[in-house]
């Protein structure tokens, strides 16, 4: 089988054990809207299906795509300071090793470069340029491979 060039990965719930701190922020977002949040497993169910905008929408939360946004990072980088967020087990120990496969490899995420960066371990800066980001404020991901290879700077791979 041929060795991969690239692979992607996505931040919340695969590398990053993050799924409490976004329930939580979320619930920042109902309450500031004045909206009982959802329980738990209906996050955990809904929230992908449409994205964060019909997730948002379809409960009655009346503000525009970047206030969701800002104040839902409001309230999880306020998570984040309280309880940092820990990356699954062999998490440094898969990317060191895709490194010395020479394969490229980064984060695909809806959350931002920023939250992201906040969010990772010592370990993990100390690998430096190795990982490279394709993250935004707005809650859509790149959709197919090209968009991916390109904003991961990795078209000739």
């Amino acid at each position: 089988m041929k060795r991969p060039s690239l692979i992607g990965f996505d931040f919340d719930g695969t590398i990053a054990d993050s799924i409490l701190h976004c329930y939580r922020a979320m619930c920042g977002v109902f309450n500031d809207s004045h909206i009982a949040p959802p329980a738990l497993r209906d996050y955990v169910r809904d929230f992908h299906l449409g994205g964060a905008k019909d997730f948002y929408a379809k409960r009655g939360v009346k503000g525009d795509v970047s206030w969701v946004g800002e104040t839902f990072n409001k309230y999880f980088r306020a998570h984040v300071e309280a309880k940092p967020i820990t990356l699954f087990p062999d998490t440094i120990g898969t990317f060191e090793r895709l490194t010395g496969l020479q394969v490229g490899f980064g984060i695909v995420s809806s959350q931002s470069q920023g939250v992201v960066n906040e969010c990772l371990s010592r370990d993990w800066k100390s690998m430096g340029n190795s990982i490279r980001f394709l993250c935004t404020d707005v809650p859509n991901k790149a959709t197919t491979l090209r968009e991916v290879r390109t904003a991961l700077g990795m078209d000739g791979l």
